[in-house]
């Protein structure tokens, strides 16, 4: 019997040895007792290569801006539990569609047939989404609880040096604006993906752009307005036509 245990415990060892070996798993940090290793930070790296192509090679583990980031998701994930902060599964599942969609594009390929598919599942994906909302939501709150918000601050492009502020925006004929404004607040609920199902349903003819606001020298007035006042949706009419949209303002990555 003790050759049995002395045998199970040998192939125990040699077990987690190879599966040490082959995924590297180095302890990086803790916070309040959970660890976190290599394995989370290639994760997490893998994530953020599907929004851009990040060279993994001769990364020096003592000074990687990647870890900082874990670091940061992970206090604001702790923070987020320990304050009972969520995020609506909804929410997390939308932005996931977008990255996918938006990473089809660019990459002209399916993401089943990407790399990305095979490297990183589905849930790590939406555990890092929303990671990056659970810290986006914190972030914007304090800057609110600080006073730095947008009506206060001196200089109106401060607002541009602290948010990336995008505007999505229909463009309808007047003919359409009854049907328009019946279905305002709902429209205003919805994303932009949603807003086009609605309007087609409906036959509501549009033309769909979407801009990011790098100056307030070419805005129209109106929207500007809705910018500085912090509000997110809006309805601006013109003599033949009439705009409905919103407004993302999300915090700079720097910031």
């Amino acid at each position: 019997m003790f050759k049995l245990n002395q045998l199970f415990i040998l192939i125990f060892f040699l077990i987690c040895s190879n599966i040490s070996a082959r995924e590297k798993d180095i302890l990086l940090f803790s916070i309040e007792d959970q660890l976190f290793t290599t394995i989370d930070l290639n994760q997490r790296i893998t994530y953020l290569d599907l929004f851009e192509n990040i060279s993994k090679r001769n990364q020096n583990l003592n000074n990687n801006a990647y870890i900082n980031d874990l670091i940061s998701i992970s206090i604001y994930n702790k923070f987020s539990i320990n304050n009972n902060i969520k995020i609506k599964r909804e929410t997390i599942e939308n932005y996931y569609n977008q990255i996918i969609n938006n990473f089809e594009k660019k990459n002209k390929i399916n993401y089943i047939e990407s790399n990305h598919f095979n490297n990183i599942s589905k849930q790590i994906i939406l555990n890092n989404i929303k990671y990056d909302l659970q810290r986006k939501n914190i972030l914007e709150n304090l800057l609110k609880q600080n006073n730095i918000n947008l009506r206060n601050t001196q200089d109106q492009n401060d607002i541009l040096n602290i948010f990336d502020v995008v505007l999505n925006y229909f463009i309808i004929q007047n003919i359409f604006i009854k049907n328009i404004e019946e279905i305002f607040d709902i429209l205003m609920n919805q994303e932009s993906i949603q807003i086009k199902e609605i309007l087609t349903n409906k036959k509501i003819d549009y033309d769909y752009n979407q801009k990011e606001i790098l100056n307030f020298k070419n805005i129209d007035n109106n929207i500007k307005e809705k910018i500085l006042i912090n509000k997110n949706n809006f309805i601006i009419y013109h003599d033949s036509y009439f705009l409905i949209g919103n407004i993302e303002k999300k915090l700079k990555i720097d910031i």
